[in-house]
C-alpha cells in the first residue's frame, strides 16, 4: 500500500504541474490574437479491489490522470461567425463603391454636381431661345457645353480609376487566398504529425482557426475537419484544399482591350488571356449567376469586389447586343455499305462458294477495318489489296452468282468512298464546327459578362445609366444642329439644316468625338460617320467627348447654326430641342423595390433622377446589410470570447488551486518518503 500511495501522490504532482503549465500558458497569451483558452481535463486512474464488506467490493483509486488539454471553443459559433463575416465583407465592398459613385457624380458636394451642369445646358438653351443673335448667349451656351463635357469626362475617368483600384484589390485578395490556403495546408500537416503520437497541437489549431476566419472573409467557404485533424475546404463547389491537395487560384483577363482580371482555378502562373481555351481554367464565379441574399451566395470580399467593379467599363451601348447563336454540329456520314452475305440464296442460288475464297475475303475485310481506323493517324498507309479475282476458277469452282458479284463490287466501292471521301469531309466540317463552337463560347461568355455588368455590377450599371443620359443629350443637340437623312447611307440633310449668321450651313456638330476618323460628323462625301457599338472610339460616350474645335476659334460663336430660316428671330430649332428634352425619349430598365423588372420611357430630368435614386438605393441596401451583419459579427465574436477568451482573474484562481494541489501532493510524497525511510533504514535496529 505504501508504494501504491506514493504513485497516487506522484500522479497528483503531475496533474497539478500540468494545470500550472496550462494556466501559465493561458496567462502569457492573454493578448495574443486568435488564442483560445486551454483547459486541463483530469479523471481518475483505474481503481483496484482491496477487500469486501457488507456493501460490496472495497476499491482503492490509483490517482489522477491528465486525459486531455482541450481548447474551450464552440464550433457552432465559429460557423455562424464566419458566415456573417463573409456576408459583411461582401457588402462592405459594395457600400464603399456606392459611396464613391455618389462622390464622383457630386451628389454629396455643395457644388459642381452632375445635375448642375445638366441643368445649366437647359438654362443656356432657354436664354439662347430668347436672343439668337447675342454673342453673350451664344458664348454662354458654348461654355456651358464645355463645362458639361468636362464634368461627364471627369465622371468617366474617376469611375474607371476606381474600377482599376478595385482590380488591384481583387489581385491582392487572390494572392492572399493562395497564401492562406498554403498556410492552412502547412498547419494541417503539423497538426496531424503532432496529434498522431497522442500529443496536443492546440497552438497550431489556433493559428489555423485564425487563417480560417480571414479566409472566410475573402471567400464563401465550406469546411470539415477530418478524423485525423486535417481541415478540408471547398468554395462554390470547387475543392480548395482537400486531402492535402491545394487548388491554386489564378487570374484571367476579363475581356479584350482591358487589364481587368477575374479569379479562376488554373495551374498557369501567368495571367491567362481573355480568350484562353476553356480547358486551361475553371472560373471561380460565373457571369450568369444571380447574386442575392435570398439565394445566400452574397458572400466574400472577392465576390463583393467583382460585383462592385464588374468585368469591364460600360457605356450606353453595353448589353445592347443579341445573344450569340450556337453553331450546329455536323451529322456524321451514314455508313451506306454492307457486305453481302455469300450464304444468302438471293445471291448464291445452288452454288457453293469456295471456303478459301471466303476466308481470303474475311481477311481483306479485317485488314480494311484496321486501315479505316488508322487512316487519320497515318493517311499515307496503303489500302489493303483486294483478294484474288472473284472470277478466278481456283476460287469459284465453276462460277459465282452475278448478283453476288455486283453486290460485292458495290460494297467495296461504297466502303472506299466512305473512308476516302465521306469521313474526310465530315472531319473537315467537324474541325470548322469546333472552331465555331469555341468562338461561340467566347462570345457567349462576353455577352453574359455584359449582362452581369449592367444588371448586378455597381460601377458598370452606373456608367451605363449615366452614359445613356449623356448620349441622349449629346445626340439630341447634335442631330438638331447638324441633321442627317434616314437614307442608306445617311447623309447631311441640306433641306433641314439650320443656318449661321452668314446664312451658311456648317455641317457642324456641337459635341465631337476625340479621335480620327470619328472626330468628324460627316466624311468628304457628306456621309454620316456612324457610331459602331463594337468600337468605343466611334461612340458619343463620356470620356470620348470634346467640344467641336471650330467653336473654340475666335469666330466660332458666329458659326453656330441656330436658325432654320436664317432669321435671327427664328428660334424653332432651340424650342424643338427643349421640347424633346422634356419628352419621354429615353428608354430605361430597372428593378423596383419589390424585385420586379420595370422598363419605361422617361425625360432627361426623370432619367437623371432615376440614376441617382438607383445608386442611392443600392448603396443604402449595402450599408444596411453591413450594419446588420456588423452587429451579428460583434455579438458572435463576443460570445466566442466569453468561451475562448482568457480571464486573468479566473486563471489566477486556477493557479492558486493547482499550486495548493501541488503542495498537498508534495507533502504526501514527503510523508511517504519519511515512512519508507523509517521502515527500510531503522526497523529492527536496537537502540534506534
Amino acid at each position: 500500500m505504501g508504494m501504491s500511495s506514493l504513485g497516487i501522490a506522484v500522479s497528483g504532482l503531475n496533474a497539478a504541474q500540468a494545470g500550472l503549465y496550462v494556466t501559465a500558458h493561458n496567462t502569457s497569451n492573454n493578448n495574443t490574437v486568435g488564442y483560445v483558452r486551454q483547459q486541463v481535463m483530469q479523471n481518475d486512474f483505474f481503481s483496484k479491489a482491496v477487500g469486501y464488506n457488507a456493501i460490496g467490493t472495497m476499491q482503492l483509486g490509483l490517482g489522477t490522470d491528465v486525459s486531455a488539454i482541450r481548447q474551450l471553443r464552440d464550433t457552432f459559433l465559429d460557423v455562424n461567425y464566419r458566415a456573417s463575416l463573409s456576408k459583411m465583407s461582401f457588402y462592405s465592398a459594395k457600400a464603399a463603391t456606392g459611396s464613391e459613385i455618389e462622390v464622383v457624380i457630386g451628389e454629396l458636394q455643395s457644388d459642381y454636381k452632375a445635375q448642375d451642369v445638366i441643368m445649366d445646358i437647359w438654362d443656356a438653351l432657354s436664354e439662347l431661345s430668347k436672343d439668337l443673335g447675342s454673342i453673350e448667349t451664344r458664348e454662354n451656351f458654348v461654355n456651358t457645353c464645355i463645362s458639361f463635357i468636362n464634368k461627364v469626362n471627369n465622371v468617366s475617368e474617376r469611375l474607371v480609376d476606381y474600377q482599376q483600384n478595385l482590380d488591384l484589390q481583387i489581385r491582392d485578395a487572390v494572392t492572399r487566398v493562395n497564401q492562406l490556403v498554403t498556410q492552412i495546408d502547412t498547419l494541417n500537416n503539423l497538426i496531424v504529425n503532432v496529434e498522431i503520437s497522442g500529443d496536443h497541437a492546440n497552438d497550431y489549431r489556433d493559428e489555423r482557426n485564425l487563417c480560417m476566419d480571414e479566409l472566410s472573409s475573402l471567400l464563401d467557404i465550406n469546411y470539415k475537419e477530418a478524423p485525423n485533424g486535417r481541415m478540408d475546404i471547398t468554395t462554390g463547389g470547387y475543392e480548395l484544399l482537400v486531402n492535402g491537395n491545394a487548388n491554386r487560384l489564378g487570374l484571367r483577363y476579363t475581356t479584350k482591350g482591358y487589364s481587368f482580371v477575374e479569379p479562376v482555378f488554373t495551374n498557369a502562373t501567368e495571367i491567362l488571356d481573355w480568350d484562353s481555351p476553356a480547358a486551361s481554367y475553371k472560373p471561380l464565379y460565373k457571369p450568369n449567376q444571380l447574386i442575392s441574399s435570398q439565394i445566400g451566395n452574397d458572400r466574400g470580399l472577392l465576390l463583393g469586389l467583382l460585383a462592385a467593379r464588374g468585368y469591364a467599363p460600360a457605356n450606353y451601348a453595353t448589353g445592347a447586343g443579341t445573344e450569340p447563336t450556337a453553331p450546329t454540329a455536323p451529322a456524321p456520314p451514314a455508313m451506306l455499305y454492307q457486305m453481302p452475305d455469300p450464304s444468302d440464296p438471293m445471291y448464291t442460288g445452288n452454288i457453293n462458294l469456295d471456303p478459301d475464297y471466303l476466308a481470303d475475303f474475311a481477311d481483306y475485310v479485317q485488314a480494311y477495318d484496321a486501315y479505316a481506323r488508322l487512316y487519320y493517324l497515318a493517311p499515307s498507309i496503303a489500302v489493303p489489296p483486294l483478294p484474288p479475282d472473284i472470277d478466278d476458277p481456283a476460287y469459284t469452282h465453276g462460277g459465282v452468282d452475278m448478283g453476288y458479284r455486283t453486290a460485292l463490287s458495290t460494297y467495296v466501292i461504297n466502303r472506299t468512298t466512305y473512308v476516302t471521301t465521306d469521313l474526310p469531309s465530315y472531319q473537315a466540317n467537324l474541325t470548322v464546327y469546333l472552331a465555331d463552337l469555341n468562338e461561340y463560347q467566347i462570345a457567349y461568355n462576353q455577352y453574359q459578362k455584359q449582362l452581369f455588368d449592367i444588371q448586378q455590377a455597381m460601377i458598370p450599371r452606373a456608367q451605363k445609366e449615366f452614359d445613356t443620359l449623356v448620349h441622349h443629350i449629346v445626340t439630341m443637340i447634335n442631330d438638331k444642329f447638324s441633321p442627317y437623312t434616314q437614307a442608306t447611307p445617311p447623309v447631311f440633310d441640306t433641306a433641314n439644316a439650320p443656318l449661321d449668321q452668314d446664312g451658311n450651313q456648317q455641317r457642324m456638330d456641337i459635341f465631337a468625338r476625340k479621335y480620327e476618323p470619328y472626330d468628324q460628323r460627316f466624311d468628304s462625301a457628306d456621309n454620316l460617320i456612324p457610331e459602331d457599338t463594337d468600337n468605343v472610339y466611334s461612340l458619343y460616350t463620356m470620356g470620348n467627348l470634346v467640344i467641336n474645335p471650330i467653336l473654340s476659334n475666335s469666330d466660332g460663336y458666329a458659326k453656330l447654326a441656330l436658325s432654320p430660316s436664317g432669321d435671327v428671330d427664328d428660334n424653332r430649332l432651340i424650342i424643338d430641342i427643349m421640347e424633346e428634352w422634356k419628352s419621354t425619349a429615353i428608354y430605361i430598365e430597372y428593378v423596383d423595390k419589390d424585385g420586379f423588372k420595370v422598363s419605361e420611357w422617361v425625360s432627361v430630368d426623370k432619367a437623371y433622377q432615376h440614376f441617382v435614386n438607383h445608386n442611392a438605393t443600392a448603396n443604402d441596401e449595402a450599408k444596411s446589410y453591413v450594419a446588420a451583419e456588423d452587429v451579428i459579427v460583434r455579438d458572435l465574436d463576443n460570445k466566442r470570447m466569453q468561451i475562448s477568451g482568457v480571464a486573468l482573474d479566473e486563471e489566477m484562481s486556477n493557479m492558486m488551486i493547482y499550486q495548493h494541489a501541488y503542495n498537498a501532493s508534495a507533502r504526501v510524497v514527503n510523508e511517504i518518503d519519511s515512512m519508507l525511510d523509517r521502515i527500510i533504514n531503522r526497523t529492527g535496529r536496537a537502540g534506534l
